[in-house]
């Protein structure tokens, strides 16, 4: 298993920080491995919610899917996810500064099968640039709107 963990402020206010990405159908704006994500239902993001996903994080698309576990809006939400031979937990803490957010991304991921040799590059990655690269976009993104 590997750990990860980015943050970034975003001079945007927390609720719309926590809107935005607790709307897991934006994932694919902002996280460039994320192709889709499907909600199971129409209902708002909540604790247990669902989605189908379809993510390249190697060289080929694999299918998965997230469920909130955690929701605390504006402050926290985690996630559960699945897709093809990993799983693992996704967080997203937010604070208020400074009329801006702190966002603090943190990943915890375990590889199996055939993936698993690859583990601690793809957890190299995620640290120092797939993390970063994701929350850089979600920063352009939102202080844009």
């Amino acid at each position: 298993m590997f750990s990860s963990t980015s943050e970034i402020v975003i001079d945007r206010p927390i609720q719309a920080v926590f809107d935005y990405i607790s709307h897991m159908e934006n994932d694919p704006v902002w996280c460039p491995e994320v192709k889709r994500v499907v909600p199971l239902n129409d209902d708002p993001p909540a604790l247990g919610k669902t989605y189908d996903m379809m993510a390249r994080p190697i060289p080929q698309d694999q299918e998965g899917g997230y469920e909130i576990t955690r929701f605390e809006p504006p402050t926290a939400m985690e996630l559960k996810l699945w897709q093809g031979t990993s799983a693992g937990t996704t967080t997203y803490d937010l604070e208020s500064v400074n009329g801006g957010t702190q966002l603090v991304y943190t990943t915890n991921v375990a590889l199996s099968g055939v993936a698993k040799p690859f583990e601690a590059a793809v957890g190299w990655l995620t640290t120092y640039s797939r993390g970063p690269r994701m929350l850089r976009n979600l920063k352009e993104l939102l202080e844009s709107q």
